[in-house]
C-alpha cells in the first residue's frame, strides 16, 4: 500500500481540474456512442436504466500548496451518481456539484469546494513562519453548457462557470472560474479531453493566501506585500483514457497552471515558490 504524507495544501483550481478530468476518465467507455454498450448486451448498461454511477481513483503529483515549487503525491477519489438522463450528483476530490436541470446540454445547480490551507509540514521554512491556514469550505453554484463540435462528429465542447463563497470564515472571500473543455473519442476505446480555465478571486482570498503582513515579514524575512483581487491563474490540462471494457478504464492526467500578476509577484511565490505550477496523475475508473 502506498503511504501518503500529511498533505493539506492543494489549490482550488488544481483540485477542480483534476477531479473533473478523473471523473471524465472513469466514464470513457460509458460516454461513447451506444454501439459499444449495445454490442456487449449487458443489462447493467442498458439505455433505459433509471440510475447509474461511476468512480475514479488514482494518485496525483501536485504542488504542496498554491504557489509552491515542491511537489507532493496525493490520493484522488472522484464519483458520480446519476438518475434519469441528465440529473446527477458528482464529487470530484474536494469539490462537488449537483445538476438540477433535466435539459439537453444545459446544467445548473449547487456546488461546493474545500480549499486546503498551509500547515507546518510544508517544505519552505519562510512560508511556514507566516503561520498555518485552516481548510476552507466554500459553497455556491455552477452552470455549464455542452454542445457538439462542428470540427468532428461525436466530439463535444463544454463551457462552464462556477462561483463560490467561503462558508467557514477562513478567508471570507469569493472565488470563481470559467472553463472550456474539448472532448474527442478516438475509435471505441480512446478518449482525449483538453481544458483551459481562468480563475478569479476576491481581496479576502488574495490577502489570505498571497499577502505577507508586516508581522509575517519580520518573522520570515519575506517582503511585506498586499495582494488584491483579480485574475489569479490560467490553466491548461489534458486527459487521455483507455476503456478496457464496458466497466473499467485507465487514465492519465497532466496539467499546467500559471499564476498571474500580483499573485505571481508575491514573495510566497516569486521567492519561495514558482509561478509555474505543474501536475500529473494516473488512475483507474470503474462504472457500476
Amino acid at each position: 500500500m502506498v503511504a501518503f504524507p500529511p498533505i493539506a495544501k492543494r489549490s482550488h483550481l488544481v483540485a477542480w481540474v483534476f477531479g473533473s478530468l478523473a471523473l471524465a476518465a472513469s466514464n470513457s467507455v460509458w460516454a461513447q456512442s451506444s454501439s459499444v454498450a449495445e454490442s456487449s448486451q449487458s443489462p447493467a448498461i442498458s439505455v433505459g436504466r433509471e440510475w447509474s454511477g461511476r468512480v475514479g481513483v488514482g494518485v496525483l503529483s501536485i504542488p504542496e500548496y498554491e504557489g509552491a515549487s515542491q511537489m507532493a503525491p496525493v490520493p484522488l477519489i472522484a464519483g458520480e451518481a446519476r438518475w434519469g438522463d441528465r440529473r446527477y450528483i458528482a464529487v470530484e476530490g474536494p469539490s462537488g456539484r449537483m445538476n438540477l436541470l433535466d435539459q439537453s446540454g444545459l446544467e445548473f445547480g449547487p456546488a461546493f469546494n474545500i480549499t486546503f490551507g498551509r500547515d507546518k509540514n510544508i517544505d519552505s521554512k519562510k512560508v511556514r513562519l507566516l503561520g498555518e491556514i485552516d481548510d476552507a469550505v466554500e459553497l455556491g453554484a455552477f452552470v455549464a453548457y455542452e454542445i457538439g463540435s462542428t470540427m468532428r462528429e461525436g466530439d463535444t465542447i463544454r463551457l462552464a462557470g462556477e462561483v463560490l463563497a467561503d462558508a467557514t470564515d477562513v478567508h471570507g472571500g469569493v472565488l470563481a472560474d470559467v472553463s472550456a473543455t474539448y472532448t474527442a473519442f478516438i475509435g471505441e476505446r480512446w478518449r482525449v479531453s483538453s481544458s483551459a480555465s481562468l480563475s478569479f478571486v476576491s481581496d479576502e482570498y488574495a490577502d489570505t493566501y498571497f499577502s505577507v503582513t508586516p508581522k509575517g515579514s519580520a518573522l520570515s524575512g519575506l517582503k511585506a506585500t498586499k495582494v488584491e483581487s483579480g485574475a489569479k491563474d490560467f490553466s491548461l490540462s489534458a486527459n487521455v483514457s483507455y476503456g478496457l471494457n464496458d466497466r473499467w478504464s485507465l487514465f492519465g492526467l497532466v496539467g499546467y497552471s500559471r499564476l498571474l500578476g500580483d499573485f505571481a509577484d508575491s514573495p510566497i511565490v516569486a521567492v519561495e515558490g514558482d509561478e509555474n505550477q505543474f501536475s500529473a496523475g494516473i488512475g483507474v475508473g470503474w462504472r457500476f
